[in-house]
């Protein structure tokens, strides 16, 4: 037998089936809302490492770079991020989002003000 206690009411009385079907309800659209925060999430966490490799800046320079952008152009963060991890898999990025990625990691600089070179040592 279903408590309220699920619902948020503080009695320990049955649930009617209406009460239920709201809380089932209730509780697909959190676990819905849950499922894609954790995606993006994700997707999000994947191009801010692609733009620290490809450009050679912090992951904290890169993750600002994104946001940036996506600001900038007037972009969802999650559709700019899905495109950084679809170009890095081959697919193409828009020029416009391309080129102010590659503006704004070229205006990135390290603790040191300036961004880290490759080593040359063999």
């Amino acid at each position: 037998m279903a408590l309220s206690g699920l619902s948020g009411c503080p009695s320990l009385e049955p649930l009617s089936e209406t009460e239920l079907a709201r809380d089932v309800r209730r509780l697909c659209a959190e676990n819905e809302r849950l499922r894609r925060a954790l995606t993006g999430d994700a997707v999000r966490n994947q191009a801010v490492g692609v733009l620290a490799v490809l450009g050679r800046v912090t992951p904290e320079d890169a993750c600002r770079a994104l946001r940036e952008v996506a600001r900038r152009i007037g972009t969802d963060l999650d559709d700019l991020a899905a495109g950084v991890v679809r170009f890095a898999q081959g697919g193409d990025l828009p020029h416009e989002e391309l080129g102010e990625l590659r503006r704004v990691l070229d205006g990135c600089t390290g603790d040191s003000g300036r961004r880290e070179q490759p080593s040359t040592a063999t």
